[in-house]
């Protein structure tokens, strides 16, 4: 036994002293394939890189088309069907002043002891973004015992032009009204008066508004951040400082940390916390492993909270951005505000961005290569309207195409 493994070892040292001798001489031939060798592996990342350019226009009309059926944005209990709103929005050029008619309301929550009922009514008023003033609030009359309200009560807000396209916003709340204890708010939303496109006064914007948990708009400060992308799948984000952070507590000053993720992948990275600050200092490195093809479909969410030791963290905002931009010779580097984006509809549960995200990228994959819909793909004119369902999301789009490019 011995003795075969000896012969077995010293043929195993001949053979690799053999092997080593075969290539002396061949310096020219060693040289020539190691570049062949690198030749052939930049014209693979080319290929992939002009692949990717075509693959991107696709996938980027595509995620647009069906991004309401994005399982990234399925409701959750942050997303409780709360009720929507109709209200109409004019703005009286002569008087200078804005017009809001609160319409009606329907499938709104119940609230009441039993559950089966609310005595619903609205407040509203305007308010400047990240902490504003804000202005008269309304109040419409109680509507008792109904779940569908009509009020068609108008109210005026003065206001000049430009500040209808300078970061104003109308909040409108619902709630429903109790005799014998706090009144409970069913519902909310924050709608930027910019949106509206009625600076001119010639029209009237009329829609419905879904309901939403409250936002706040008094969070301030910025993140400042890097990101780059690395072939073949090496997505890096460098967390940088913070700069004016909300301090939500008069006695102390936020202990500073950053969350970050990337939906649909099972990784949560955290930074180290910055104490007594409002101005944290990080820099910090992070990777998640993301692909090219991937780029155009996912995106970040940073999430910086103040962590109070023995009490319940408090969120200081968060920040969301695209990585459609992305790519290995361009990244990003900049500062971006922060916002209360909890009812952003790119915040949702994890359950379903495992369970159904990877079915959605297939297949949007696969409209990509199949070329369908096939509208999305040729050159057309006119107009159409588009109205797509998915059961299992349990939610609709409705897109306009126009000369071939959605529009919202």
């Amino acid at each position: 036994m011995g003795n075969t493994s000896g012969k077995s070892l010293r043929r195993g040292t001949a053979d690799k002293s053999s092997s080593s001798l075969s290539l002396k001489g061949r310096e020219d031939t060693v040289e020539n394939l190691s570049r062949w060798i690198t030749a052939e592996k930049r014209r693979t990342q080319d290929i992939l890189e002009e692949n990717y350019d075509v693959y991107k226009q696709r996938m980027h009309l595509l995620k647009h088309m069906f991004k309401q059926l994005d399982p990234n944005i399925m409701a959750t209990a942050t997303f409780v069907n709360h009720g929507d709103l109709e209200l109409a929005v004019k703005y009286d050029v002569s008087r200078r002043q804005l017009l809001v008619k609160i319409i009606q309301a329907r499938d709104l929550r119940a609230r009441d002891l039993r559950g089966k009922t609310s005595d619903p009514y609205v407040k509203l008023w305007l308010q400047k973004e990240r902490g504003g003033e804000v202005g008269n609030v309304y109040k419409t009359r109680i509507m008792p015992k109904t779940l569908s309200p009509k009020w068609n009560e108008i109210f005026s807000f003065p206001i000049d032009n430009m500040d209808l396209l300078d970061g104003t916003f109308l909040i409108f709340q619902v709630w429903d009204n109790d005799i014998t204890e706090r009144d409970d708010m069913i519902g909310e939303n924050v709608v930027s008066i910019s949106s509206m496109n009625i600076s001119s006064g010639r029209h009237e914007f009329n829609a419905w508004y879904s309901l939403k948990a409250s936002t706040d708009l008094n969070i301030t400060g910025t993140v400042s951040f890097d990101i780059s992308f690395e072939m073949p799948d090496v997505l890096t984000i460098k967390v940088l400082k913070g700069e004016g952070l909300t301090q939500k507590s008069t006695d102390r000053l936020p202990n500073c940390r950053v969350k970050l993720q990337v939906p649909g992948i099972a990784l949560c990275f955290e930074t180290e916390i910055k104490e007594n600050t409002i101005d944290p200092v990080w820099e910090e490195t992070f990777e998640f492993p993301v692909t090219l093809d991937q780029l155009c479909t996912k995106y970040i969410v940073l999430h910086v909270i103040d962590v109070r030791d023995g009490q319940q963290n408090e969120t200081l905002g968060q920040i969301i951005y695209d990585l459609d931009n992305i790519t290995p010779h361009s990244g990003f580097n900049g500062t971006m505000e922060l916002a209360d984006l909890k009812n952003s509809e790119r915040l949702r549960s994890r359950w379903f961005q495992h369970f159904l995200l990877q079915e959605f990228r297939e297949s949007l994959t696969a409209h990509a290569n199949f070329h369908q819909p096939s509208f999305l793909f040729k050159n057309s004119e006119g107009t159409k309207n588009i109205r797509m369902e998915s059961l299992k999301a349990n939610c609709t789009a409705n897109i306009k195409i126009v000369d071939g490019i959605p529009v919202y």
